[in-house]
């Protein structure tokens, strides 16, 4: 659900005036699992394609572009980041300067059982509807083989090609799941991964903590997701 273009004004401010290296942020559409033809991984093909786009069409180096995921967009970006590490051979596509991670979802597979969320240590603490959460992961998961490491990476961590920063709330019901990945993310050698956790925070305040009461603590974390940027070794 959501529009970019009536829906992520918030988002964009964050990125655009507290997280400080960045001077322009560009919000891509996807085709959403609500939808005909928007089952896995025609998402992921959204992604690449408008990653195409600011590579050759506004001929942006890969070395300026920090990618960026919140919610089932964190879900794309973990996505993305195993595709450019299995197939940059074939592909050639450079990887990014850096990716940021805001409470993306991790296991799809599970979010589509409303029981799994509804059985959550969080759920009292969230807003989100275990039937919503159900029904979106359903429209969008698939039972072919090759899908299964990219809707889960948990238990299947691979390299990152580019450093990860990544928040989450604590009193959302991704939380343990998010912290799972980054754990195993980071024992894999190479990568560089980096988790912040707002201790009493809900699901994804990037996005909607204007809404939800979260606003301060989301310019806190983009603040603190910008100094992290600076602090990049130089590529």
């Amino acid at each position: 659900m959501g529009d970019v273009r009536s829906d992520g004004a918030f988002a964009a401010r964050l990125l655009t005036d507290k997280v400080s290296p960045v001077s322009h942020a560009l919000f891509s559409l996807y085709r959403l699992a609500s939808n005909p033809g928007g089952r896995f991984p025609a998402a992921l093909q959204d992604a690449i394609t408008a990653y195409h786009y600011l590579l050759n069409d506004l001929a942006v180096p890969a070395s300026r572009i920090v990618l960026s995921g919140d919610s089932a967009g964190g879900h794309i970006m973990i996505c993305m980041l195993r595709y450019l590490a299995e197939h940059h051979h074939e592909t050639a596509l450079p990887p990014p300067r850096a990716v940021l991670l805001w409470s993306p979802a991790v296991d799809m597979v599970a979010a589509s059982k409303p029981e799994t969320v509804s059985g959550n240590r969080n759920y009292a603490n969230d807003y989100l509807d275990p039937l919503f959460v159900s029904w979106g992961a359903r429209r969008f998961v698939t039972d072919k083989p090759a899908a299964a490491s990219y809707l889960n990476p948990l238990g299947d961590p691979f390299k990152s090609p580019c450093p990860m920063w990544v928040f989450c709330g604590g009193n959302e019901i991704f939380c343990d799941e998010i912290t799972r990945v980054v754990e195993e993310m980071k024992s894999v050698k190479g990568t560089d991964a980096t988790l912040k956790v707002e201790r009493l925070a809900n699901h994804d305040i990037f996005f909607a903590g204007n809404l939800t009461g979260w606003k301060t603590e989301a310019e806190q974390a983009a603040t603190e997701a910008g100094k992290w940027l600076e602090k990049l070794p130089p590529v």
